[in-house]
């Protein structure tokens, strides 16, 4: 029993996160022969606003609560269920705008902390297996107080050389409505309707028993209503293309019982935001049963063409944002996960810290940084249960 305990312990070490890439899968597995139930909690808590700029509204932001629970219900030999809900609570302030002050210096102006929100999602999927590939379904519905999605997929895996490279190629697509809360004194549209679709293509080659590569392209084309209903003078266009190009690598490491995960993230889009993400884990196991994984994670993002710290009526164009997830910025993130594995069930707990500053440090208007940027701190706890 513990030469199978470490067995595992040591796959779930090469494999965990991979999925975390957008359409890149682990090696081809068939069909599962149990039914497995998973549940996380997890509680996010931004920093409050920054207090030598905020001018209206109130430091506190957002405070989010989120269930998530997942079962996988094998069907027959070949096929298997998988059901999502996903249920959470959101209360605070968010930014509604910057403004100019003396002296050139951004004013930020917060909502109320009256905000509160509950958001329901349940999805399902259906996966169809064959010798050398699978098939899958899926489609789901999200409501929340101001905002209603439906979305769908489908995924095709095809499996080449005994299993070692797997080709995947998927479709994704989501139809939503948008009806903003109306608040007195703020001119808000009453509802719109947002669109969006993404096409994605991953390679997963087994190198060796001990080594994984990854590659993964992702295309998205949102239309419609795209503008941020909640900002100050927030216009953007009704249609957005967005590419994202993906690698990763896996190596297990047999002297210390451990696996090292690598990935780089690569976007840009048609309103020239790029961004480059670079991820480091070390899966390191502990006797059978224990799993202690640390990683960091740095980010940097270039602006939008039509961003600006704040509005200037003077100079204004057709497109215009202060929303900080537009601005230039870089960010940088550290956790740390733990499991622990029992014989029918595993127990997780993860915490992480992301932190995000301006990434350029001249006087212009273009280089100040926007002060609503955000930091947070974020926590999970949740098992893994085999029936």
């Amino acid at each position: 029993m513990a030469k199978k305990c470490r067995q595992n312990a040591a796959l779930i070490a090469l494999t965990t996160s991979a999925l975390a890439l957008p359409g890149i899968n682990v090696k081809a597995e068939g069909a599962p022969d149990y039914t497995s139930v998973k549940y996380r909690y997890t509680s996010y808590a931004e920093d409050k606003a920054p207090e030598k700029y905020t001018v209206e509204g109130d430091l506190e932001r957002y405070e989010i609560q989120a269930n998530q629970i997942q079962l996988i219900q094998p069907i027959g030999e070949r096929a298997a269920i998988t059901l999502d809900y996903l249920s959470e609570t959101m209360s605070g302030a968010s930014p509604w705008g910057v403004k100019q002050g003396a002296d050139n210096q951004p004013e930020l102006i917060m909502s109320g902390a009256s905000i509160e929100e509950n958001r329901q999602d349940i999805g399902a999927r259906l996966k169809i297996y064959d010798q050398e590939s699978s098939i899958s379904f899926m489609g789901g519905y999200s409501r929340e107080n101001d905002y209603k999605a439906t979305y769908g997929g489908l995924d095709n895996e095809l499996h080449f050389n005994q299993k070692n490279t797997t080709v995947k190629l998927g479709l994704r697509f989501s139809l939503d409505t948008i009806n903003p809360t109306q608040q007195e004194g703020q001119s808000r549209v009453s509802e719109e309707e947002k669109n969006s679709a993404s096409y994605n293509l991953g390679v997963t080659q087994v190198l060796s028993q001990t080594a994984i590569i990854q590659a993964g392209l992702e295309y998205v084309q949102l239309s419609g209503y795209l503008t941020d209903p909640y900002k100050l003078q927030d216009s953007r266009p009704d249609v957005r293309k967005q590419t994202v190009v993906s690698f990763g690598y896996r190596q297990f490491i047999k002297p210390t019982d451990s696996a090292l995960h690598l990935d780089y993230r690569s976007y840009t889009d048609d309103w020239e935001v790029s961004s480059h993400t670079v991820n480091i884990a070390w899966y390191q196991n502990f006797g059978d049963r224990h799993v202690i994984a640390p990683s960091i994670r740095l980010y940097n993002q270039q602006k939008a063409k039509f961003y600006g710290v704040y509005y200037d009526e003077n100079s204004a164009t057709e497109y215009f944002s202060s929303d900080y997830r537009l601005s230039s910025y870089q960010a940088m993130s550290y956790k740390l996960k733990y499991i622990k594995y029992f014989d029918t069930w595993s127990f997780t707990v993860a915490g992480e810290r992301y932190e995000s500053a301006g990434s350029q440090a001249g006087g212009s208007l273009d280089e100040i940084e926007n002060p609503g940027l955000v930091s947070f701190t974020r926590w999970t706890v949740g098992f893994d249960i085999k029936i």
